[in-house]
């Protein structure tokens, strides 16, 4: 058989190694991870940016970092779900209802905003739905970023949980 062919063996009765066992450790470690890496970075609001190549302009888009930010902790918080305890629930619990209520208080201000427009000025816009930020308010901004400290308040207890939980502990072994 050539070399750069490949041969797929029976696969039947297929097991791995006994110690690479799933570790529900690494992959809070991993997301864990994943949220420092972005948190450590300027958190730049996303926008399209055009590149000049010898076949002419490019529009590449670069993601809003702080949204990333958020999401790597929902995620991180839906891996660590089963670990919750008493303590976790509660933080989160008060978290959850900040973000909505702050939601809920700068769509108030959004609607008011919008109530006060001269209808030519509604009209530039072109559209307006409610319950929704409208990029042609600041009112969306100012939410993410009231959502990133929050966020960030969560990973602060989701750090402490794997504290509790003793995720940093080391395996003992005799030399």
């Amino acid at each position: 058989m050539p070399e750069d062919e490949i041969e797929v063996g029976n696969v039947e009765n297929f097991q791995s190694e006994k110690n690479q066992q799933f570790s529900h450790q690494a992959l809070v470690m991993i997301a864990m991870k994943k949220v420092i890496e972005i948190g450590c970075k300027e958190m730049i609001k996303g926008h399209n940016q055009l590149i000049e190549t010898s076949k002419g302009t490019k529009i590449i888009h670069v993601p809003d970092q702080r949204k990333e930010y958020v999401n790597s902790i929902k995620n991180l918080k839906s891996i660590m779900v089963c670990d919750f305890d008493k303590d976790i629930r509660h933080h989160l619990k008060d978290f959850l209802k900040t973000e909505k209520k702050k939601k809920k208080e700068l769509l108030e201000l959004q609607d008011t905003a919008w109530n006060n427009l001269k209808e030519f000025t509604k009209e530039k816009i072109g559209y307006y739905i409610q319950g929704y930020f409208n990029g042609s308010f600041p009112y969306g901004e100012m939410f993410l970023q009231e959502q990133v400290e929050i966020y960030r308040k969560i990973f602060q207890q989701l750090s402490y949980l794997t504290g509790r939980l003793d995720f940093y502990k080391t395996e003992e072994f005799e030399g």
